[in-house]
């Protein structure tokens, strides 16, 4: 403990705080005490002794004067000498309380020296060691060594001197000095501790990347290094601050408003609330520059005054004019990329919509073949029966009947294929049911007789506002691509599901298989245009990109895959 006492360093503000109190303590301790002392004593001891105390104190008061300004001349001059002179000061100071001491011990044990004397010196001893924490407060070992070399031996002598009056005095006194330090510590460490936030904010202050400036009466009356670096001055701060402000800023500022009178009604404003702006200034050398400022009103010592902060944006107003005029220059160009990127998308589109409409024409003549067959064995069979003479009303009615149901069923799936490919530019109401249906009308058949399941679980039957025939092409796509996954990997008990549900305002419908799954290494890719995986088979890459252009562009939906334990699984939300 007493070592680390010894160690703490002391900045230098500290001592010359503990300076300013120099003649102030020095008086009573060295004048006015040792005099109260002398007279109270001076028909006890011999009168010599009274003279040598005198000029012992007298002394220690030069010389704690003239150290005192010796110290502080080596501090302010930055002199190697600095701690040579604050150990001598602090010898002092522990030589005077020691006289103290010395002279309480030798009087409390002196035979004839009355109690009251005693207990005046006592009290001078006290008052002495009170007042010390104010001059000697900031320097904790200073005030230590007057406050324990005072009054300890003063409490040893008490003791030695014995009674109930001097035992209780000397508890007294012992209380004392154990809260008189604590409390004196603690005003070193106040001391201290401001000190330091002072040090701090003095560096963030000065070697802060932005200006820092206070205004008070329309004018700079503190500002930062940082400030002055900014319009390119070498001037002191003194120097910077007692210059005009319209030396700092151009006549008028970009929008053609005086400079002078556009600032009066920025620091107006400001005087209200915080505000930041853009404005123009001038270097020393008349260069014009930008800064983002910003002011906001703070009190200080009871005084309303405007704290500005100063960025330096020249080098951010450059790269936007640059942008600017790039961006100028770009946007007919831009334009014309976007118009060629749609015309694509339309051709990759009708593209898409061709191989799906040459399937589709391959599907509907597989459905065909079933009902021209069954009309012309109607036919065939309604003609044999004529030539033989077995026709009644009944026999001819069942079939046209069967003729006429079945050339419905042809009409349907034509109606169901224009409808398909029927382009549409506006929206309108329908369903996952509805669009489920249309297109399992075009290709279940196709898709059953080559042994593949279609389940169904459709538990969306909420209708809603899009694009359905673009959606169907998407769903016939992923019902065409799950179907070539599954034949070319000739998987047993093939199966297509087709899964619709509603969550959280969205409709979600997913289409899975279990063809075994997309493989890792291409899946995040499958989306890309051109990328396809049946490329020895005509696949021509664009039906799952083109599927994401009108899910996610057309419908402002989403398009996602993933695989599960048995397959891919596509997902569309609306």
């Amino acid at each position: 403990m007493i070592k680390k006492l010894f160690s703490i360093k002391y900045q230098d503000s500290l001592v010359l705080d503990m300076l300013k109190g120099a003649t102030v303590g020095a008086i009573p301790s060295n004048i006015i005490a040792p005099l109260i002392i002398g007279v109270s004593l001076y028909n006890f001891f011999h009168f010599y002794f009274i003279i040598v105390w005198l000029s012992i104190h007298l002394f220690v008061f030069s010389a704690r004067i003239y150290t005192g300004n010796q110290l502080i001349d080596a501090i302010q001059n930055k002199q190697h000498l600095k701690a040579k002179y604050f150990k001598r000061y602090m010898f002092i100071i522990a030589f005077t309380s020691l006289l103290y001491g010395i002279l309480s011990w030798v009087t409390v044990l002196h035979a004839d020296i009355p109690d009251s004397i005693i207990f005046l010196i006592g009290t001078v001893i006290l008052a002495l060691t009170a007042g010390s924490i104010s001059t000697l407060g900031t320097i904790l070992i200073a005030f230590i060594a007057f406050v324990v070399l005072s009054i300890v031996p003063f409490i040893i002598a008490m003791l030695l001197h014995g009674g109930i009056l001097f035992y209780t005095i000397a508890i007294v006194y012992t209380i004392y000095l154990f809260i008189h330090l604590l409390s004196g510590y603690r005003v070193f460490a106040s001391h201290r501790n401001s000190l330091e936030l002072k040090e701090k904010f003095k560096t963030i202050f000065n070697k802060s990347a932005d200006g820092i400036a206070i205004i008070k009466d329309g004018k700079f009356s503190e500002c930062n290094e940082t400030v002055i670096k900014m319009f390119g001055y070498e001037k002191s701060v003194e120097e910077f601050l007692a210059l005009p402000l319209v030396n700092l800023m151009p006549p008028k500022q970009e929008d053609g408003i005086s400079s002078i009178k556009k600032m009066f009604i920025m620091l107006k404003k400001s005087s209200k609330e915080i505000i930041t702006f853009e404005w123009q200034h001038t270097k020393q050398n008349g260069e014009i520059f930008w800064v983002e400022i910003t002011l906001s009103p703070i009190h200080i010592e009871n005084t309303q005054v405007i704290h500005g902060i100063w960025r330096n944006i020249d080098e951010r107003k450059k790269a936007q004019q640059e942008i600017y005029e790039l961006n100028t220059t770009l946007e007919t160009r831009v334009q014309e990329e976007l118009v060629k990127n749609r015309e694509k998308d339309k051709h990759l589109l009708q593209q898409s919509r061709f191989a799906q409409m040459g399937e589709m024409i391959s599907m509907i003549a597989h459905q065909w073949r079933q009902p021209l067959s069954a009309i012309s064995s109607t036919s065939i069979a309604l003609e044999l029966k004529a030539h033989l003479n077995q026709t009644n009303k009944d026999i001819i009615i069942e079939h046209t009947q069967k003729i006429a149901q079945y050339s419905q069923h042809l009409s349907t799936t034509i109606n169901d294929f224009r409808d398909f490919f029927k382009p549409t530019k506006e929206k309108n109401k329908t369903s996952y049911s509805k669009i489920i249906d249309s297109v399992l009308n075009i290709i279940r058949i196709t898709i059953e007789n080559k042994n593949i399941e279609i389940i169904e679980e459709l538990n969306s039957t909420s209708s809603f506002i899009s694009y359905s025939n673009e959606i169907k092409q998407v769903v016939l796509n992923l019902f065409k691509n799950a179907e070539d996954a599954l034949l070319e990997k000739k998987i047993e008990n093939p199966y297509i599901k087709v899964f619709t549900f509603e969550k959280e305002n969205k409709f979600i419908i997913e289409i899975s298989d279990n063809a075994g799954g997309v493989p890792s290494d291409i899946i995040e890719n499958i989306f890309n245009p051109y990328f396809s995986t049946k490329l020895n088979k005509n696949g021509t890459g664009l039906g799952l990109y083109m599927s994401r252009i009108i899910i996610e562009e057309h419908c402002k939906g989403s398009l996602s895959v993933r695989n599960d334990k048995n397959g891919a699984v596509f997902r569309i939300e609306l």
